[in-house]
């Protein structure tokens, strides 16, 4: 399915009528139709609806293939042992069975950083 983009919730909004879809602050949602001002139509959670516009804000997020999945960091996590990986608000990650990458976007450089099994491999985009 695809659509306009992605938005990151950035409040809870309970849905009150069927044709809406509840969010929780974020969710990333697909955006599938700009209704007007106020109102967008996309699919959370496997759900489609209509949310409040003012509850979302758009994230920039790469191409996903088939099988792959895109993990947001909604706020920044500092890694505690060795191995773990920090993020920082708004970076994410691209997980397929296979390979795990891990992008940050400094200014016009995006490093992704790959474990594919043990070894880490660095890609410069």
């Amino acid at each position: 399915m695809s659509g306009l983009g992605y938005a990151r919730a950035t409040y809870d909004f309970v849905s009150e009528h069927q044709e809406d879809v509840s969010l929780r602050a974020g969710d990333i949602v697909l955006v599938l139709e700009e209704v007007d001002g106020m109102w967008l139509k996309g699919k959370n959670h496997n759900k489609v609806g209509y949310f409040p516009r003012s509850y979302v804000q758009s994230v920039q997020l790469p191409r996903v293939y088939n099988g792959q999945q895109v993990f947001l960091a909604v706020r920044p996590f500092a890694g505690e042992e060795v191995g773990d990986l920090s993020f920082d608000d708004g970076e994410y990650s691209i997980r397929s069975h296979l390979l795990t990458c891990v992008y940050l976007a400094l200014g016009n450089l995006v490093l992704a950083y790959c474990l594919l099994s043990s070894p880490m491999v660095i890609h410069y985009i």
